[in-house]
């Protein structure tokens, strides 16, 4: 089985107080635009070769929203054919597709599916940070590291920005 080298995985960027406003929030859309300094060159992360983001549905585009900047500031597609509930295909497809071998990802879904995706990416569940991402946390990414074979290590990190 082939795996991708390193997989981040963040939460959508600050949604607005309206529960009918599918985008981000004005502070979410500093967010999106902030993460361009951490994963372009010279930024704290590597850069990523794919960019993936949870479908966009009748009550959120927020996830697409998030990586919209950094898409464009690399010249990279988003690939955005997944519902949020469907990361078990998606990892499947991260673990098994020749084009993610060896490869850096970055992936922006819901945060109520982040730390089964991280499951289903081979992270043991004792291994997660948490095992609820909190309602309330927009400023971190987990790097999950395939680096050792048979071994799927994550850290959590700060993004460090200031939105």
């Amino acid at each position: 089985m082939s795996s991708p080298r390193i997989a981040y995985l963040l939460r959508h960027a600050e949604k607005p107080a309206d529960p009918n406003d599918s985008g981000l929030s004005s502070q979410g859309f500093r967010r999106a635009l902030a993460l361009r300094g951490l994963f372009t060159q010279g930024g704290r992360f590597l850069v990523p070769q794919f960019l993936i983001a949870a479908k966009r549905s009748k009550h959120s585009n927020r996830c697409v929203q998030t990586l919209d900047p950094l898409s464009w500031s690399l010249g990279l597609d988003i690939d955005h054919g997944f519902d949020s509930d469907e990361y078990k295909a998606l990892a499947k497809r991260l673990l098994s597709g020749k084009k993610y071998a060896g490869a850096t990802i970055l992936v922006c879904w819901h945060h109520e599916n982040l730390p089964a995706l991280a499951k289903a990416l081979g992270v043991k569940s004792k291994d997660l940070p948490w095992k609820e991402w909190p309602d309330d946390m927009y400023d971190r990414i987990w790097v999950l590291d395939f680096g050792q074979p048979g071994v799927v290590s994550v850290t959590s990190e700060a993004q460090g920005v200031v939105v």
